[in-house]
């Protein structure tokens, strides 16, 4: 019994040391940003002069870590492959389904990189190409790292506000007209890309859209794709970000919702030259898509 006691107890001590690791580093190590996965060969641009300063650590999201530069203009993000490479014990459905998974999520920033979408800066998709630069990095924990950034795959973004801050502070003022601004933004944002045959099929517009230097772009383009009938067929997409948008207001700022939603049902009906209003509810049109 105190045999078992003692290994009941260090197995506890593991867990805990375990969790507590996860906690203060949030497991970012080059072993988790580095996969050997070409996507395709493409000529890249010039090297922009971006790593002359470090970056500090910044955040998480499902499927990067995120860094920002010292003068606060730039993220650098790299991506989280611990998930989404095959394991070793994996099926080989699951290697099909996780490569697969990682072709859309490149072919997402490829696009971008093709149409030059707003506030994207420089995409390296494959490693070993450049002769990109050592970057200073300090983690989670403040401590310094250094990445050779020819061996990984990364992403620089101009860094931004997202939509939901940027929203939030106007209407805290009770600047509606601020907020109706913003919202137009974003609009525009999106009938700019469907001109382009292009369509985000990530519609957390509160947090995957923003705001950098005054002007709306989405905080992460891997789920960005090509379609040859949004150009012409949109209104079902719009409608999500608008349902989005009025949902988030109904439960944060419902004090405003009437006015903004009549807003929105304006902007849109005058831009599709046909009536919209929000007759459905927002788990009907937004089924499916979070």
């Amino acid at each position: 019994m105190k045999l078992l006691y003692k290994v009941a107890l260090f197995t506890l001590g593991i867990l805990a040391l375990n969790r507590l690791y996860f906690y203060a580093t949030d497991d970012f190590r080059l072993g988790n940003i580095t996969y050997p996965f070409v996507f395709v060969q493409t000529q890249q641009e010039p090297i922009p002069p971006l790593f002359d300063q470090p970056y500090r650590y910044l955040g998480k999201g499902a499927q990067s870590y995120v860094f920002l530069s010292e003068d606060k203009k730039h993220v650098l993000k790299f991506f989280k492959f611990k998930h989404i490479k095959p394991a070793l014990f994996d099926s080989e459905k699951q290697v099909k389904r996780k490569q697969r998974k990682l072709e859309r999520l490149f072919a997402g920033y490829h696009i971008a990189q093709q149409h030059q979408v707003p506030g994207l800066t420089y995409v390296h998709l494959n490693l070993h190409q450049n002769h990109e630069p050592v970057v200073r990095l300090y983690d989670k924990l403040g401590l310094p790292r250094k990445v050779h950034l020819d061996q990984v795959v990364f992403i620089v973004q101009e860094a931004g506000t997202t939509f939901e801050q940027a929203l939030s502070r106007s209407l805290k003022k009770s600047d509606v007209d601020s907020a109706k601004a913003l919202i137009s933004q974003i609009f525009e944002l999106y009938f700019s890309e469907y001109r382009q045959g292009l369509v985000d099929r990530d519609h957390r517009v509160m947090d995957n859209t923003g705001f950098t230097q005054g002007k709306a772009f989405h905080m992460d383009v891997g789920m960005l794709t090509k379609s040859s009938t949004i150009a012409s067929d949109n209104l079902h997409d719009i409608e999500k970000v608008a349902y989005t948008i009025n949902h988030w207001m109904t439960n944060h700022f419902s004090e405003f919702s009437d006015e903004v939603r009549i807003f929105m049902e304006g902007k849109l009906t005058a831009h599709y030259n046909q009536p919209f209003q929000f007759t459905k509810t927002y788990d009907e049109v937004l089924k499916h898509t979070h």
